[in-house]
């Protein structure tokens, strides 16, 4: 009984084995005349490469698009006689006058804080001891 059950176990892994390498020479576009090592091979190299076409893919559709939006700039520009003065980096933007008040300070008398040894003398301390 064991022996019918091996058997037929073994015959069913290979049945899945031929049907997934079928699929795989499908996948590749390889002959199905070739070797399943050299098939193996084929699959793998596939595999690497892939990666790197869709990279320059990916990147060559960056350029472009960032291409079209410097021509968009360039455009808006001419049409509203700016000047290009570049790129704003981090940090150039606070340098820029809004045209309203500058943000107000924090007050500390709003402040709370987890633990006594924490909190400043302005500051409150809302734990089991209550304010300091």
């Amino acid at each position: 009984m064991f022996i019918y059950r091996n058997a037929q176990y073994e015959r069913e892994l290979r049945q899945e084995t031929a049907a997934a390498m079928t699929d795989l020479y499908d996948v590749v576009g390889c002959s199905k005349d070739i070797p399943q090592a050299e098939l193996l091979v084929a699959t793998i190299t596939r595999i690497k490469t892939a990666p790197l076409k869709e990279l320059e893919e990916g990147n060559e559709e960056i350029r472009r698009i960032n291409n079209n939006l410097e021509a968009q700039i360039e455009m808006l520009n001419a049409e509203f006689g700016l000047e290009d003065e570049g790129p704003l980096l981090e940090g150039d933007a606070s340098d820029a006058d809004t045209g309203g008040p500058p943000p107000p300070e924090p007050f500390l008398e709003d402040v709370s804080v987890s633990s006594p040894e924490k909190a400043p003398k302005n500051q409150k301390y809302e734990g089991k001891g209550g304010q300091l």
